[in-house]
């Protein structure tokens, strides 16, 4: 189950969670909630946020294939280096292995 802020996100993907709304946890009685709510859309309902879970699980898993990819790129100076010692293809194949080892969902 995604979690309350990945289905905002996957609701709103084009606005800046931290401007647009404030969540909290009350971990003793509902969890992750909205405290304050900041655009002009209405904010979204329970089952509008329910129905909302299967693209708050995939923007978790992209998230997490983006974070595993920048770590695993090299510094862009390096980058650089090979493109001006190896030249474009070698980098372009550098660029894949990392493409291949953290694929997209």
């Amino acid at each position: 189950m995604a979690s309350l802020s990945s289905k905002l996100k996957a609701l709103f993907p084009n606005v800046d969670s931290s401007i647009a709304w404030e969540l909290r946890n009350d971990a003793d009685e509902r969890g992750d909630y909205i405290s304050q709510w900041n655009l002009d859309n209405s904010q979204p309902t329970e089952e509008q946020l329910e129905a909302a879970d299967a693209d708050g699980d995939a923007w978790e898993a992209l998230h997490r294939v983006r974070k595993q990819r920048l770590r695993a790129y090299p510094e862009i100076r390096d980058q650089l280096d090979q493109i001006y010692h190896e030249g474009i293809e070698a980098w372009k194949e550098t660029i894949q292995a990392v493409k291949d080892a953290h694929p997209k969902p």
